[in-house]
């Protein structure tokens, strides 16, 4: 069978652009050969003669985007100075505009199918390396032009600014036309992680990373209190969205897994999409609950329950559902009430701060949520998260 590398330029660019455009309209679970055979214009034929299958192909897209993102990475180098040559580098990645939206789509599409897929995790481990260290490269050079001696820092730094990348998809709160708040918001990140002295570490220490248990925890027959059987369901949604994705979370598949009816679920649930934002909104409203009633949280310490593998955010849920139909109005509105709710908790542990370094910290911690996801043991991110300290603004107490 013909390779990759043996696709022709005009119809490589042809079918990485229709798979993008399906991709980012309905979703990559919907996504299918036909559907990108009609977007491009040809058969179903000239797709398999290339791809064996649709994880193949989404990996050829994922490439795509990562090499057009590359593409502008090398341009940004010519710029009058190492700052902003490094800023230039990370606007390379933002979505700006129409196509830097879909590439962004297709990247964090590929990274939660990878979450179901080793051989996928691993090609998005390797890439996702590659283009960390473009960055800690850029970085070093910035950070020596000012004078600062963070070379041993930089690929954990580069760990933070790629973080702030990725968790602007899961904030809801970025509107995608808000290009200036982005644009402050990743202003301040760079400004601060460029300080003249480093900043000073915290008492955070990681949590060791585990997989999170979804075992809906009742025996077969046991009968169940209405409160109960909720959070059986809940939790049984949870466990079929981590091995299946979004299209396989059915009633039917929830049923199977909850071992009831889908009956019993609409006793309790309006429907699936009412199931799914309750599934999020109870599974993410005890870490945030706990953080609310914290006096006087801290950066590191809200950081540190975020990310606590068994009881902060689930962010393998969050990304599987943020990459979902546009039109789930009861997710959606799941999904902002936790962004807000974590916005607040943030303001208040960087208070009296508030705007681009809120912004900045929300997205940055987010997007260490999903890198651990996809890769629970890289050390370069045990390194970053004492390094948010950073982030505290100066006429802000530090911990």
């Amino acid at each position: 069978m013909t390779s990759r590398h043996d696709f022709p330029d005009d119809r490589r660019a042809m079918v990485a652009r229709a798979t993008w455009a399906v991709i980012e309209r309905e979703g990559l679970e919907q996504t299918s050969l036909r559907k990108i055979a009609d977007e491009a214009g040809c058969s179903t034929g000239v797709l398999t003669h290339y791809f064996r299958d649709k994880r193949e192909l989404m990996r050829f897209a994922f490439d795509q985007a990562v090499t057009a993102v590359e593409t502008r990475l090398a341009r940004a180098a010519g710029e009058t100075t190492s700052a902003l040559a490094l800023q230039a580098a990370l606007e390379a990645t933002l979505p700006f505009d129409r196509t830097r939206d879909m590439e962004a789509v297709v990247y964090l599409s590929f990274l939660a199918s990878s979450l179901q897929h080793e051989g996928s995790a691993g090609h998005f481990r390797d890439r996702f390396h590659q283009w960390r260290g473009l960055i800690a490269d850029r970085l070093r050079t910035a950070a020596e032009e000012r004078g600062i001696d963070s070379v041993p820092q930089t690929v954990s730094l580069a760990e933070l600014l790629l973080a702030f990348q990725d968790g602007l998809f899961l904030d809801t709160t970025r509107q995608s036309g808000d290009l200036g708040r982005i644009r402050e918001a990743m202003s301040y990140l760079v400004d601060r992680l460029l300080m003249p002295t480093p900043p000073a570490p915290s008492r955070l220490t990681p949590s060791p990373t585990s997989s999170v248990e979804l075992s809906v925890g009742r025996a077969p027959g046991e009968v169940a209190s209405a409160p109960d059987r909720r959070r059986v369901l809940i939790e049984a949604t949870r466990e079929v969205l981590h091995h299946s994705g979004l299209a396989g979370a059915t009633l039917r598949e929830i049923a199977r897994a909850a071992d009831c009816t889908t009956g019993a679920i609409r006793h309790h649930f309006e429907g699936r999409q009412d199931l799914l934002a309750q599934t999020v909104l109870e599974g993410c409203d005890p870490v945030l609950r706990r953080l609310e009633r914290l006096p006087a949280p801290t950066l590191p310490a809200v950081a540190e329950a975020l990310l606590d593998p068994a009881r902060g955010l689930d962010f393998h849920l969050l990304l599987a559902l943020q990459l979902g139909e546009p039109d789930e109005g009861p997710v959606r509105g799941a999904l902002a009430d936790v962004s807000r709710r974590l916005h607040a908790i943030i303001a208040t542990a960087l208070s009296p701060a508030a705007g681009a370094s809120v912004d900045a910290a929300a997205a940055t911690i987010l997007g260490l949520g999903l890198h651990q996801e996809i890769d629970p043991g890289d050390h370069h991110r045990a390194v970053a998260l004492p390094l948010l300290h950073a982030l505290v603004p100066t006429t802000s107490p530090v911990a």
